[in-house]
């Protein structure tokens, strides 16, 4: 490859398979200090960046340090943003982003539906009362509306009943009530605790089996738990045992083999890339990933969280991919100019 371009990036949290893409691409990297960009750099071809956590963040600090990065793209209007912040923001609000799915449900000149949304509504402030109210069916999913990067945003709580629900409002769960006065609520869809991770990067999409809840029933507890510590691999992937804190109890961490075939086999590899096109036409990312599960009973498709620059840990060819996505994108602004 002869083409060799300047790229600027900033991460205000580290992304390890981004540090194995700069070595496998060979471009000039420059590393942006996000709190001191004031200094001239230079031409930028591309400029890439996760900052997710400044646009949520009510710290002075980071409103500050996201304002001098607005005024730094400002001032580079020849750089490709990968991605623009105008393109990123609906996904830190799980209100926005629903909104942006539900516009992604069908395909371009298609009437067919490509997926399901959990039924949902925001409540505010999260109480029994409001939740009765918001007209869903119990077990509900409640889920910070800060749809990423925030302390609590990954907070999720399961809500078996109302009964459940009212009995325990106190201790933990009134804490999280307080932290949380705006939620999403979204009727629980049982998935036989199999959730399928789907990573996007440009126009290639992929996507894993990972571990998810269990199917509930309406006499269980109220359950807090942080999205983030959930296993990322099943228990025979990893050397997470099969009894662990509460991820056997909750989560599905061993499903038989049989189930994972017959989830994976109701999967279709071009309704994936249907989906992905279409997310990506509305969203205009680059780089995201969404969550599906397949229904139980059903088997009708829901895609139940979205989000921008996922890790992309273990993920096939993608350096290749991406680097694939950013010569394209360049190719096409010298075409333009």
């Amino acid at each position: 490859m002869t083409e060799r371009y300047r790229i600027g990036y900033v991460l205000t949290k580290h992304i390890a398979v981004f540090d194995l893409f700069r070595e496998y691409a060979r471009q000039e990297f420059v590393k942006l200090d996000i709190g001191n960009l004031s200094q001239d750099r230079g031409f930028f071809d591309i400029i890439i960046h996760k900052i997710t956590k400044l646009l949520i963040s009510s710290d002075p600090d980071d409103s500050d340090k996201l304002a001098q990065f607005e005024a730094f793209l400002a001032q580079h209007p020849e750089s490709i943003v990968i991605d623009p912040l105008e393109y990123i923001r609906p996904l830190v609000h799980r209100g926005e982003m629903l909104r942006m799915l539900k516009k992604s449900r069908w395909a371009e000149n298609s009437t067919d539906a490509l997926f399901y949304l959990p039924k949902s509504a925001i409540v505010r402030p999260l109480s029994l009362e409001t939740v009765l109210q918001s007209g869903l069916k119990f077990p509900l999913v409640c889920k910070p509306i800060a749809g990423s990067a925030s302390v609590h945003s990954h907070q999720i709580l399961l809500l078996p009943s109302a009964e459940a629900f009212a009995k325990r409002l106190s201790g933990e769960l009134e804490d999280y009530i307080n932290q949380n006065q705006s939620c999403l609520l979204q009727e629980f869809v049982n998935h036989d605790g199999i959730i399928f991770k789907c990573f996007v990067i440009g126009n290639k999409s992929v996507h894993v089996a990972r571990p998810s809840m269990k199917n509930l029933k309406e006499d269980e507890d109220v359950h807090i738990f942080d999205s983030q510590r959930i296993p990322k691999s099943f228990a025979w992937e990893s050397n997470l045992p099969s009894k662990s804190e509460k991820w056997d109890t909750l989560f599905e961490i061993s499903p038989s083999q049989d189930m994972l075939d017959y989830k994976n086999s109701l999967l279709n590899e071009s309704r994936l890339n249907a989906i992905a096109t279409s997310i990506g036409r509305q969203s205009n990312l680059t780089l995201f990933g969404f969550d599906v599960i397949i229904e139980a009973s059903a088997q009708k498709l829901y895609i139940v969280d979205i989000n921008y620059f996922p890790g992309y840990d273990n993920i096939p060819d993608f350096n290749a991919e991406f680097l694939k996505t950013l010569l394209d994108k360049l190719r096409a602004r010298s075409r333009i100019n």
